[in-house]
């Protein structure tokens, strides 16, 4: 029984298509990856921590006594003033920016938020301090 060469031609491609599929899967998992570190990374870099710091202090006293008045408008200046780089987003595939944009714009709020927490208790923490430091001084 002779087998033709066009059998051995499909077994062959037959066995490349098999085993390069999990090659291909690893380099979009790799893309997507990328791209989750790269916008977190980005985010970092652009969350303008400081400013978030000090808003939280001047906003901490006031958000006690009218947090509901300020609430939604704090929330929309968080919301409205997150923009992606356009320049870093040049060249990417559609599911490279996708995941991108969404990771950016979560990290982004976590870190301005968490700045904006701990500027909120930094004027209690000092008046904490100065309350234990004048008790000190008294005796």
């Amino acid at each position: 029984m002779k087998i033709s060469s066009a059998f051995y031609v499909l077994v062959l491609l037959t066995m490349l298509l098999t085993f390069s599929m999990p090659f291909v899967t690893l380099a979009q998992q790799n893309l997507l990856a990328e791209a989750v570190a790269d916008a977190e990374r980005d985010a970092q870099k652009d969350a303008d921590s400081g400013r978030w710091l000090l808003r939280g202090c001047l906003f901490s006293p006031s958000l006690v006594y009218c947090g509901p008045y300020f609430w939604p408008h704090l929330k929309t200046m968080v919301d409205e003033s997150i923009s992606l780089p356009p320049t870093r987003l040049l060249g990417k595939s559609p599911e490279y920016i996708r995941l991108y944009a969404a990771t950016y714009g979560e990290k982004l709020k976590e870190n301005r938020t968490n700045s904006a927490k701990a500027g909120c208790c930094l004027p209690y923490a000092v008046c904490i301090v100065g309350t234990i430091i004048m008790g000190a001084s008294s005796d």
